[in-house]
């Protein structure tokens, strides 16, 4: 019998940036419910064989960590460590507080960082239309020290950039 170990929740149409290359068209803030994201982890228990992943996505699933912070908190209790935790993050609404989140919830996570500071800045632009380079690297170094297996594409530039600053 075929069983279903994983799930991704789209958490928030809505995201903070603005990237020049962004496939999901208008930005909405078209939120998933809180209902909606508990039945989502019951089914998928229920359907599973147990150990199952649960994967936070969207727009940018940071703007509502409220929501997961909470879906986190009930599936534990609910479920103990049956569920782990994945997150996909543009990285610019990581703190040291929902950083030390993760760490104590054991999640793996997906940081997306197109460049160096030119490249970002231009591809990854705010709402605002501001550069978005500073404000995801200003954490790196808790990022690192929380999550060292953080998951990066890296290019030369990028890598040359951040080894400037002092992160690498």
């Amino acid at each position: 019998m075929n069983s279903i170990q994983s799930a991704a929740l789209f958490m928030i149409h809505d995201c903070n940036l603005r990237c020049a290359y962004c496939y999901a068209g208008e930005k909405t803030s078209r939120r998933m419910s809180e209902e909606t994201a508990l039945a989502s982890i019951d089914f998928l228990l229920k359907e599973s064989s147990g150990n199952v992943v649960v994967t936070f996505f969207g727009g940018e699933p940071l703007i509502e960590y409220a929501l997961l912070k909470k879906i986190v908190l009930d599936s534990e209790e609910k479920y103990g460590s049956e569920v782990q935790f994945r997150l996909s993050t543009n990285g610019t609404l990581l703190n040291r507080e929902n950083l030390d989140f993760f760490n104590e919830h054991k999640f793996y996570f997906t940081l997306s960082l197109d460049g160096g500071k030119t490249q970002q800045d231009t591809l990854r632009k705010t709402a605002g239309g501001k550069g978005s380079f500073d404000a995801v690297t200003r954490c790196l170094d808790d990022v690192f020290e929380i999550n060292p297996y953080t998951i990066w594409s890296l290019v030369q530039e990028m890598i040359d950039s951040l080894r400037a600053q002092g992160h690498i």
